[in-house]
């Protein structure tokens, strides 16, 4: 009888140990290279298409990709050469993971794995922005307006005259947006204002958006328009709608410790 049990404890170990494994396996991505790019900030790309492309992008800015976090005061604890010092990094996944939310915790397990990274999730009172209508039973402003853009790729039969929604190339101090939910919106903002915003729109469906202001800070290139107001302003006179400070609980990652890797 104990020779039996003992048995079936073993085989049942052995079975945790290998799904363990199989859970890590799945969450790594099966071959990845990381080197150092030291040529400067111009030509940064990044390409989920694949597998995963990143070239010439600072670290700091890795993490937030790795992380799904798109407000620089949502990450504390970082080294300032993070900021600065660039990578490239080529990583192929497993077979049938094709999505950006598939490959984030991969991301995360390369940072754990070749940088060293130790971070956690925190709550954190943060200073943040609600996107609300400017005036309550207001018009909407001339640059937001319901889209009749028919969506290449959103349900049903793919129709002849569908085209791609969402992010339209733009200069900076540009937004360009088609056929996207308010809640889209924010994210955008979010990033220009470097802090969180939350739509209270209360708008439903779907809209084309343009929005040119002047930003605080150019991250290169020439402006779409110089003589363009500041954001807030913009979205204001452009859109009909307005940005409110308030105080917000959110997921603040705390890196406790990241390390410059060896490459390979």
């Amino acid at each position: 009888m104990r020779t039996a049990i003992s048995t079936l404890i073993t085989a049942c170990l052995l079975y945790l140990a290998s799904t363990v494994l199989a859970a890590q396996a799945a969450s790594s991505f099966e071959v990845a290279s990381v080197k150092a790019n030291k040529s400067g900030p111009a030509g940064v790309s990044v390409s989920w298409q694949g597998g995963l492309t990143m070239v010439n992008v600072p670290l700091r800015a890795i993490v937030q990709l790795a992380y799904g976090i798109n407000t620089p005061s949502r990450i504390v604890g970082h080294p300032d050469w993070t900021n600065v010092e660039r990578f490239d990094i080529q990583a192929k996944p497993p077979a049938g993971v094709t999505t950006v939310e598939q490959m984030r915790p991969m991301l995360q397990a390369l940072l754990a794995d070749r940088f060293k990274m130790v971070a956690k999730l925190e709550k954190r009172e943060l200073q943040s922005y609600a996107l609300v209508k400017a005036k309550a039973s207001g018009p909407l402003g001339p640059n937001l307006k319901p889209s009749k853009a028919k969506c290449a790729g959103r349900g049903g039969t793919p129709e002849s005259d569908a085209v791609p929604c969402g992010v339209r190339p733009a200069g900076a101090g540009r937004i360009s947006l088609i056929g996207i939910p308010m809640a889209q919106l924010a994210p955008l903002v979010s990033v220009v204002v470097q802090r969180p915003v939350v739509d209270r729109t209360g708008l439903s469906g779907i809209y084309d958006i343009e929005l040119t202001f002047t930003p605080g800070a150019a991250p290169g290139g020439d402006l779409a328009n110089p003589d363009a107001p500041s954001l807030f302003t913009a979205i204001e006179e452009q859109l009909g709608l307005k940005l409110d400070a308030e105080r917000e609980v959110v997921d603040v990652l705390v890196i406790d410790r990241i390390e410059r890797p060896t490459e390979n």
